[in-house]
């Protein structure tokens, strides 16, 4: 069985996998921090499920893009779940589960500062590395080009139940868990300008 989840975007979401089914999936909104909801969330489908983490295989985590804080809560309890049952760790990108939209596809997600994420697939694999671009940069993209603004879709899409799929389907193997943030903190460009 596969335990998937999300913490890199605006709203949160876990999902449980076994053989390519749904077994169970939730989405979470709301103000209380990211490490306060997801172990709570993890629990309660393993109990609405009828499940236990001795059921869990894989843990299928995204590394990013997203918020960093997010992104760092989600590797780190993949890791500390992975540590205690033995379960391989697959991090795919948080823009994955979204390759397979259309035959070419970019995803887009907010990275600040008036500037997107941006992720493009072509036949439901990646080409080429997720990059920061203008907001305004998305209108030139290609008419054939489906556009998927990730940040909007993630309150009605279960990005975790999408990027456990996408590991399932790719044959993705346990391998590095680094963070994909794309851009440096505030904190790290700071100190780079000696001002911190």
């Amino acid at each position: 069985m596969i335990l998937s989840f999300d913490s890199s975007l605006p709203s949160m979401s876990v999902a449980l996998v076994d053989d390519r089914t749904a077994i169970a999936s939730i989405i979470l909104e709301g103000k209380r921090s990211r490490n306060e909801k997801l172990l709570p969330a993890i629990d309660f489908l393993l109990r609405e499920s009828g499940r236990e983490m001795k059921d869990v295989g894989s843990i299928v985590v995204t590394r990013g893009p997203g918020s960093f804080t997010g992104v760092r809560i989600g590797l780190a309890t993949a890791q500390g779940l992975a540590l205690s049952t033995g379960a391989s760790i697959i991090a795919p990108g948080t823009h994955d589960g979204f390759a397979y939209e259309a035959e070419r596809v970019a995803v887009i997600g907010d990275a600040g500062r008036d500037e997107v994420y941006l992720s493009r697939y072509e036949g439901g694999a990646k080409d080429g590395e997720t990059s920061i671009v203008p907001a305004d940069a998305v209108d030139s993209l290609p008419d054939d080009v489906t556009i998927v603004r990730i940040d909007q879709i993630c309150r009605e899409r279960n990005v975790a139940l999408l990027c456990a799929f996408r590991a399932i389907d790719a044959n993705l193997e346990p391998g590095e868990t680094f963070p994909l943030y794309v851009r440096a903190s505030a904190a790290e460009e700071k100190l780079r300008n000696g001002s911190g």
